[in-house]
């Protein structure tokens, strides 16, 4: 799966992502969706499959930048 950049706050499978750079967060917070706490990821990437990425808003993910062409 790719790893897509994370613009802004996502809870996805049991863990809440956060943009790279975001300080003070803690390694667990309450989730939206069940309200137990949930592990964080301030990596600032999210490994997603195309449908997956496609199912969210286009502000919370940028796709995967793609290497540049090798010269030849």
């Amino acid at each position: 799966m790719p790893n897509y950049k994370v613009l802004r706050q996502i809870e996805h499978d049991g863990k809440i992502y956060f943009p790279a750079g975001t300080e003070g967060v803690p390694k667990s917070l309450p989730s939206g969706a069940h309200g137990k706490d949930a592990p964080t990821d301030c990596s600032g990437t999210i490994a997603l499959t195309e449908e997956q990425a496609k199912a969210l808003d286009l502000s919370q993910v940028a796709p995967p930048e793609k290497p540049p062409a090798k010269k030849k």
